[in-house]
């Protein structure tokens, strides 16, 4: 199964957030996880289709 990579503004979109609100969570290390597959600082970060469903199940709260 092929896992879709999304850009920043894709990632963000589907989590109802800004890029910028997406990025400070990067920063700060309490967002979805990410790939980079470009090196250095200044390299492309994307985000698997998967690792954003379980981010946002993870979020998920209320009864069952």
């Amino acid at each position: 199964m092929t896992d879709r990579l999304l850009n920043q503004r894709e990632a963000a979109d589907y989590l109802g957030v800004s890029p910028s609100g997406l990025n400070k969570w990067r920063m700060r290390g309490g967002g979805p996880r990410y790939v980079k597959p470009s090196p250095g600082p200044r390299g492309r970060v994307r985000y698997r289709e998967s690792d954003l469903v379980a981010f946002v199940n993870a979020k998920t709260k209320g009864a069952q």
